[in-house]
């Protein structure tokens, strides 16, 4: 969990309970190899007294359960987070910090909400929790952003589309070499 922004997204949470007092944080994954992050976690945990509403899986990488239950799905991280990508292909909508990767994936208001931070490492936690307030507040508009993100990742992620598009990609490349056979064997040899 290194540079996904963890640390903040639970900081930021201390502010939506304040709005809504039922709202529950599952932080749900295991790619902290020296256990930093959860550590930080869950000693925030005792602090704020959170054992009931902040709830940490470790060891978990079936992620699928947890997007089954989930409200909004939140990713402050920086990385493009294939993550994303799978929840809202099960209509979660998306909470995110704006990169020039993620508009690719989610569209601002329409699939999520991504914030636009001066931070370039992470996002801001005021902005985190505003935008998960919002959703959660708003359950129709999450659910029309969810369905908007499942729409998304079927017309633009589709496997099938992209392996046809890649192969196609593939065989005019090969098709333009196969027109000239010299070209193909013309490369310089390299030298062991």
């Amino acid at each position: 969990m290194p540079g996904k922004s963890v640390d903040k997204l639970a900081q930021a949470f201390t502010s939506v309970l304040a709005k809504i007092p039922n709202a529950k944080l599952v932080i749900v994954g295991d790619d902290d190899e020296k256990n930093l992050i959860m550590s930080y976690l869950k000693r925030f945990i005792r602090r704020h007294k959170l054992q009931e509403k902040l709830l940490l899986f470790q060891g978990q990488f079936e992620i699928r359960k947890f997007h089954a239950v989930a409200d909004v799905f939140c990713y402050p991280a920086i990385g493009k987070g294939l993550s994303v990508m799978e929840a809202m292909a099960v209509e979660v909508p998306i909470v995110a910090k704006g990169t020039d990767k993620k508009p690719f994936v989610v569209e601002d208001k329409i699939s999520g909400l991504l914030t636009k931070d001066s931070s370039e490492l992470s996002a801001e936690e005021n902005q985190l929790a505003d935008k998960l307030i919002y959703l959660l507040e708003r359950p129709r508009v999450a659910k029309r952003m969810g369905k908007a993100g499942r729409i998304r990742i079927i017309k633009k992620f589709d496997f099938k589309k992209n392996i046809f598009g890649v192969l196609k990609v593939y065989h005019k490349t090969i098709k333009h070499y196969y027109k000239r056979p010299k070209d193909l064997y013309n490369y310089p040899s390299a030298t062991f």
